[in-house]
């Protein structure tokens, strides 16, 4: 009932119940918004919680926040007429009556739901994408964190061909220097910052500059790109792999 509290906290040290007042504005829920537990950490759970750290903590965004997600929730699983008056009276010709509102309902219900499908498959096939390092074939893959690699002059051959490269991450550009195997695309390699990398590896090394955590290796033949000398477009090094850094010459 303390006026001045808006997120009570309830903890044994393993489990932490976290209650504010959803349903009566100044009187305490007698069910918690979110429950934790140590022992069994969530991933999105822990992303949830930055928003309780001392930097960030502002507990009247935060029971706002939470508020709209209660009352979303509500009209998604059971929409209100008025909810479904919003979207019907966009589709349907002539005055609304309960038969029609009875009607829209289930649609309305369905197309969140089928909203909330689409955005979760989203998500899981960005993090595939991300999860799943995409090497050159017959490279072998590993999701172990890439290996301090010591600066090493590149080697000199002629089926090695030297290419500038760039990217950008997070808003962050990027040069490197491609060294493009013309015999075995696999072999080729990625100069960044003095040290060699194969070319996913590289990917990696430059995001780690700016975000240290991020840990599964990328596909690096998308990551980097190059610039055409004939036509000056930029491409991704992956098309080297089909067409070569130069034009072929026909045979006669």
């Amino acid at each position: 009932n303390a006026e001045d509290v808006r997120i009570g906290i309830l903890t044994n040290g393993i489990e932490y119940r976290f209650y504010t007042d959803l349903k009566k504005s100044n009187i305490m829920d007698e069910e918690p918004f979110l429950s934790l537990d140590m022992l069994k950490l969530d991933a999105q759970l822990v992303t949830f919680l930055e928003g309780f750290s001392k930097a960030r903590f502002d507990p009247e965004r935060t029971v706002r926040k939470l508020k709209i997600f209660s009352l979303v929730e509500k009209e998604t699983s059971a929409p209100s007429a008025e909810f479904v008056k919003y979207f019907a009276r966009q589709i349907h010709n002539g005055p609304l009556y309960q038969k029609h509102i009875s009607e829209y309902a289930p649609l309305v219900k369905q197309a969140w739901r089928d909203l909330v499908d689409k955005e979760i498959a989203s998500r899981l096939q960005r993090h595939e994408e991300d999860k799943q390092p995409e090497a050159p074939e017959g490279e072998a893959q590993s999701t172990d964190p890439p290996p301090v690699i010591e600066p090493k002059p590149p080697s000199k051959r002629d089926d090695v061909i030297e290419i500038p490269v760039f990217a950008t991450y997070m808003k962050t550009p990027f040069k490197a220097k491609l060294l493009f195997n013309e015999a075995t695309s696999q072999k080729s390699e990625i100069v960044f910052e003095g040290s060699r990398y194969n070319v996913s590896r590289g990917a990696l090394a430059a995001m780690q500059r700016v975000n240290p955590k991020k840990k599964s290796t990328p596909n690096g033949w998308t990551f980097w790109h190059y610039t055409d000398q004939q036509s000056k477009a930029k491409r991704k090094i992956t098309d080297l792999r089909h067409e070569g850094p130069k034009p072929r010459k026909k045979r006669k």
